[in-house]
């Protein structure tokens, strides 16, 4: 591959974008990502203790599938990471347990 071919490593063409970017400085600003796609779930399950209390246990997990989605690469030109992604747009997977009583 030549050099006018982003590496796996950058999300655009940096020789090319370069020129570009002398160009018109806002070219690149406004530069957008991917929409963020989390799936969400939580599942509940109640028990009757007696007729007046109630337990009900709940399970929560955020972003469940745990799908990694990339934030927007750096559009700097003086920088050395310029045209790579370097952070997470998302959180990873977080879950949560919890008991409540109800009476």
């Amino acid at each position: 591959m030549g050099s006018n071919f982003p590496s796996s490593r950058q999300f655009f063409a940096t020789p090319l974008a370069t020129g570009a970017l002398r160009a018109a400085p806002w070219a690149l600003a406004t530069l957008r990502a991917d929409a963020i796609d989390n799936w969400d779930t939580a599942l509940m399950k109640d028990f009757r203790l007696t007729e007046r209390f109630r337990l009900q246990f709940r399970w929560i997990m955020f972003n469940a599938l745990n799908r990694v989605q990339f934030a927007t690469p750096n559009v700097n030109p003086a920088s050395g990471a310029y045209g790579t992604i370097g952070s997470q747009a998302n959180t990873p997977r977080q879950m949560q347990m919890a008991l409540k009583l109800n009476f």
